[in-house]
């Protein structure tokens, strides 16, 4: 014999059960709905704090970002005089090349900014406050917080002070780019030991080896155009472009290469330079580089 039938059992649960009372239906439904209900004030309440917990992370970058601007603003005003050591002769400046400078204002910072402060920035205030501000919250909301943060925090603060420097002096001292790729190397190591992601550091690796021998190739065919400041820094870049994508080291790589051509264009039209003014190539690299990083092309 086979079992009954769907509407014989229906039948029966339906002789069998006494009629629920209205009282009885609403309380199983008000049941019913009560873990649709707990699942919607959990997700608003989880969706609040995110964006709160977000706010003041993007609110503490930015006040960071400031006061690393500021300091930013001393330092590139320092650099390039050989301030460090007390010397503002040309001949202190041929030191920014060398290990010893950079182990010298490490040790100097403390004491020689706040006396020396006084006597100038680099900037006027608060120009690179407010823009090393920004790019740290920008960073924030780009990484969250997170392992891989510091690392582009700080090439937002190196790329600042390389920009001003370059800008201004046309150099890109080593003392600051050569220990930023041993800084970036260290950082971006812990991001991908956070993240398990060993592929991104080996990318970040052969990304610079990728962008200095370009740069490189490019240099010692016109070496007039391009210094090997600009290949060092190149090689850095790469480093911090390779570990997000491929993608977001070309299309930074072809970005600085365009947004010279543009800058130069326009500042040959409005005749601030001439045909054969030669411009620093370092800020439209550093430019290009963080629009990359923090638009999130990669």
């Amino acid at each position: 014999m086979g079992g009954p039938s769907g509407a014989t059992t229906a039948s029966f649960a339906a002789v069998g059960t006494p009629e629920r009372s209205a009282f009885e239906r609403t309380c199983i439904g008000a049941l019913d709905r009560t873990p649709v209900v707990l699942r919607y004030i959990c997700s608003r309440a989880t969706t609040q704090s995110v964006r709160s917990a977000m706010t003041a992370a993007v609110v503490v970058g930015v006040l960071m970002g400031a006061l690393v601007g500021s300091l930013v603003n001393v330092l590139a005003f320092l650099l390039p005089l050989g301030s460090f050591s007390g010397e503002d002769s040309p001949t202190a400046v041929a030191r920014l090349g060398r290990w010893d400078s950079f182990r010298e204002v490490v040790r100097a910072v403390p004491g020689t900014v706040r006396r020396r402060t006084r006597q100038g920035v680099a900037v006027r205030f608060p120009i690179l406050e407010v823009g090393t501000g920004v790019l740290f919250g920008l960073a924030v909301l780009r990484f969250g917080v997170s392992w891989v943060l510091p690392a582009y925090l700080y090439l937002a603060a190196m790329a600042v002070l390389l920009a001003v420097i370059d800008v201004q002096h046309q150099r890109l001292p080593n003392s600051i780019v050569l220990p930023s790729a041993g800084v970036g190397l260290v950082l971006l190591t812990v991001a991908a030991l956070s993240r398990n992601s060993w592929d991104s550091l080996l990318r970040a690796v052969l990304g610079a080896a990728v962008l200095f021998a370009l740069y490189l190739v490019l240099a010692l065919i016109s070496p007039a155009g391009m210094g090997m400041g600009d290949v060092k820094l190149a090689g850095v870049l790469g480093l911090f472009l390779g570990f997000l994508s491929w993608r977001a080291l070309i299309l930074a790589t072809m970005g600085g290469f365009i947004l010279a051509a543009l800058v130069g264009a326009v500042l040959l039209v409005v005749r601030r330079v001439g045909k054969r003014t030669l411009l620093p190539f370092g800020p439209s690299m550093l430019v290009a580089a963080l629009a990359a990083v923090l638009l999130r092309v990669g």
